[in-house]
């Protein structure tokens, strides 16, 4: 990974740090400590013009399979609030999927699973919501953050269960299209 900036002389505070470069991730790495402690921050912020557009499924509109109730329903999924979550009915085979509004490109999703989340299940597009493409297969998710890259294009995008990792439905606090 190249270095894009060294600073030798940190002062504890405030720092703003003026870099130029491209890439996809950022990363601060100490070298040495200031105190006896570990390194901690309040804040890390990157500033600059993004190569690409955010969450593209921010507050767009959501359907799923099921939901497991009213305080559960899929716009949750999408609404930029992580303690909000859609939730599906007790059964292997739910989905959702969000409306992007027009054909454009999809460089990667974010599942952000609830407790009972999916153990295999497909990412898909579609530009119909009929007929869909799956452009991933997870087979083995651990129930965390699942965030895959991906190279296609549809209007909707879709979260499409294969097999449940508990006796509950499938759950997203949040479900992100880049």
């Amino acid at each position: 990974m190249p270095t894009a900036k060294v600073t030798n002389y940190g002062n504890g505070g405030v720092e703003t740090l003026n870099i130029t470069g491209t890439g996809r991730y950022v990363r601060l790495f100490g070298i040495e400590r200031g105190t006896g402690y570990g390194y901690s921050l309040y804040e890390f912020a990157v500033q600059g013009t993004p190569a690409m557009v955010g969450n593209k499924a921010l507050n767009k509109p959501a359907v799923a399979s099921t939901s497991e109730g009213a305080g559960t329903a899929a716009s949750f999924a999408v609404d930029g609030n992580t303690n909000t979550r859609w939730s599906s009915q007790f059964s292997d085979g739910q989905w959702i999927y969000v409306d992007l509004g027009s054909t454009m490109s999809v460089n990667g999703v974010s599942l952000k699973w609830e407790g009972a989340y999916a153990k295999a299940y497909n990412v898909q597009v579609s530009n119909d919501a009929t007929k869909w493409t799956t452009v991933k297969a997870e087979t083995n998710s651990d129930g965390a953050l699942d965030d895959h890259p991906l190279a296609a294009n549809g209007r909707y995008v879709r979260v499409l269960s294969v097999t449940r990792a508990t006796g509950y439905g499938i759950s997203l606090w949040d479900f992100e299209v880049r």
